[in-house]
């Protein structure tokens, strides 16, 4: 599943990767909509039943390196916008998530071979937050305010964030 989001002339691309069919054959990587063909793919156990379900790309230095660099470059549009206009993109993300529910559920279940009422219970874990996080305010705070100074606590984004995980 892909969804595309438009705002105020800038796009944000997002992919969300769920099939209707019982067995994904291969995942693949999407930087700002470019798919990348990997030179090398590793096959994914689920472990309960250790059978391969699909094959996951490897990322190599140099994907690394254009996904961050995509993101720079995005994160300065995503980093313009207001809290209300980032709460609504992130609100359209639990919508897509949730419109694909079963499916996400399914591939958590073959990726991780948990049960499924567990997969469910992530699935809907994952949409909440996402629906907390797109009405959260973090609006600037006046801690000290006299005659000759005044200090104000203001959230602004920083940038990318990497997370790498198993």
């Amino acid at each position: 599943m892909a969804a595309e989001f438009r705002h105020l002339g800038s796009r944000f691309n997002i992919h969300l990767v769920a099939s209707k069919e019982p067995l994904m054959q291969a995942l693949e990587h999407v930087v700002a909509g470019v798919h990348s063909q990997p030179t090398q793919r590793m096959p994914v156990i689920n472990p309960a039943t250790e059978q391969p379900v699909f094959e996951a790309p490897v990322a190599s230095t140099i994907d690394a390196d254009f996904a961050i660099a995509e993101a720079n470059k995005a994160f300065l549009a995503w980093s313009a916008l207001s809290y209300s206009d980032r709460g609504a993109i992130i609100a359209k993300i639990a919508d897509a998530v949730e419109a694909d529910r079963d499916g996400f559920a399914r591939m958590l279940t073959l990726e991780q071979g948990k049960p499924l009422p567990e997969a469910y219970f992530e699935v809907d874990y994952t949409i909440g937050f996402l629906r907390y996080f797109s009405q959260v305010q973090l609006n600037e705070r006046i801690v000290e305010d006299a005659e000759t100074h005044e200090a104000v606590i203001r959230y602004r984004p920083h940038g990318v964030v990497i997370g790498i995980s198993p």
